[in-house]
């Protein structure tokens, strides 16, 4: 090889090595490096802060076991009932809520929270004092039958308070002298006995009996 040609070689690898350098120290050199502080002044920071209330400390309540009337629904009661059983009177038909009064210090009422909803009804009934025992029962059966749809259309869940109530069911005699009948059972039992099945013995036995 010819010195000419040995210079243009060794020139072309120069040439290659320098290139080489650039590309790898271009790869390998790190770029601008943000500072710790740069970031931390630009990057917003939460931070929680306690919420303080204005309004008065509660005072607990005094409580005090109190009943409140429902006209409303007592007169609703009223008017199915004679609907229901025509030629029947009804001497009272009552709804009233069951619970607690919270009082305050002074004794005066804040609030009323209801537990229950209770019913009383009264019906005076021809022929009691005439009847006797088994045939008691027998006429007394399809009133309270009667009785019973129209209250089953009232469970807790549409009426004040979370828990079944209770039915105080009176059949009364025309005649003062004459004696009177009645059940008092709770709402959720009387809904079960509410069963075309049971005899009618059987009927105020799932009702806590006629007294």
């Amino acid at each position: 090889m010819s010195r000419k040609a040995r210079i243009i070689l060794f020139s072309g690898i120069l040439l290659i090595a320098v290139i080489a350098a650039v590309i790898v120290s271009a790869v390998l050199s790190p770029g601008p490096v943000e500072r710790y502080d740069d970031i931390a002044s630009s990057t917003a920071v939460l931070v929680a802060t306690p919420v303080t209330s204005d309004s008065a400390e509660y005072t607990p309540c005094g409580w005090q076991w109190a009943t409140q009337p429902n006209p409303n629904l007592s007169a609703e009661i009223q008017q199915r009932l004679a609907d229901r059983l025509s030629g029947v009177q009804i001497s009272e038909a009552r709804a009233e809520s069951y619970g607690e009064n919270c009082l305050n210090a002074d004794g005066s009422v804040r609030y009323f929270a209801a537990m229950q909803t209770d019913f009383r009804i009264i019906i005076r009934v021809e022929g009691l004092s005439a009847a006797t025992s088994e045939p008691v029962q027998e006429i007394l059966r399809p009133l309270a039958d009667d009785v019973l749809a129209v209250l089953a259309d009232y469970p807790p869940d549409d009426t004040p308070g979370p828990q079944p109530g209770m039915i105080s069911l009176e059949f009364s005699a025309a005649a003062q002298e004459s004696p009177s009948y009645r059940i008092w059972t709770r709402t959720d039992m009387a809904m079960q006995a509410r069963n075309p099945q049971l005899s009618t013995s059987e009927f105020f036995n799932a009702l806590g009996g006629l007294h």
